[in-house]
């Protein structure tokens, strides 16, 4: 069986990130009078606003986009193709499909997230791929043809926690990437896309590693 483990991380599109903040629906407390507590209240909940905006687009597919892939085939070292233009998504799309295509199962940690963000964002960039197998993916109590190695785990049951980090610590599994998802964009700023290329490369090796514990088992 041909095994694809498979990893993305996401940012915001640039023009999701420009939506204003929305003064007029976040108002201050009541007890606020005095216009410098006001304008000092307004500045923080502004900051934290816009914090909570790159997180809600970075996990959104219709406010985000995908900015690197990584996948592995068995025992190969995993591929990293970094997607650092909103423009060349398409393209790297289609190099995406092209692995998926060629796989029997596909494995993923939280892969729900990563399936359905690169379903959405192929839709939305106008990539329609020669696969039949998509609806498949997000099948309750099923590994195949996606082991979701978190659903696994957890018995699908998304009030469970447990990171990927996490998961691996208690398997023994070493845990090297001292970065998380919520890092990439600032990563990405940065010009920083390295860090996030070793980020996505260690987050594949991890799942595959988790994948080989729990399969013997769960398979």
């Amino acid at each position: 069986m041909s095994t694809l483990i498979l990893d993305i991380e996401t940012v915001p599109l640039a023009a999701a990130l420009a939506e204003p903040y929305p003064d007029a629906d976040r108002l201050p407390p009541s007890n606020y009078k005095n216009p410098e507590a006001i304008a000092g209240w307004r500045e923080k909940d502004k900051a934290a606003w816009q914090e909570q905006r790159v997180k809600e687009c970075s996990l959104t597919p219709r406010l985000g986009r995908i900015a690197c892939f990584g996948w592995t085939w068995n025992d190969a070292a995993p591929v990293v193709q970094i997607v650092s233009r909103e423009e060349d998504e398409r393209q790297a799309l289609e190099v995406a499909w092209a692995e998926i295509e060629r796989a029997s199962r596909i494995v993923t940690f939280n892969g729900s997230f990563d399936l359905r963000f690169i379903a959405v964002r192929s839709l939305v960039c106008g990539v329609i791929p020669n696969y039949d197998r998509v609806g498949d993916w997000f099948r309750r109590y099923s590994t195949s043809p996606h082991f979701d190695c978190r659903a696994v785990l957890t018995g699908w049951d998304d009030r469970q926690s447990g990171k990927l980090n996490e998961w691996c610590a208690s398997f023994g599994i070493p845990t090297t990437n001292g970065t998380t998802g919520a890092d990439v964009y600032a990563l990405s700023l940065m010009g920083k896309w390295d860090a996030i290329a070793d980020h996505c490369r260690a987050d594949v090796n991890q799942t595959r590693e988790l994948y080989r514990r729990i399969a013997p088992l769960f398979l």
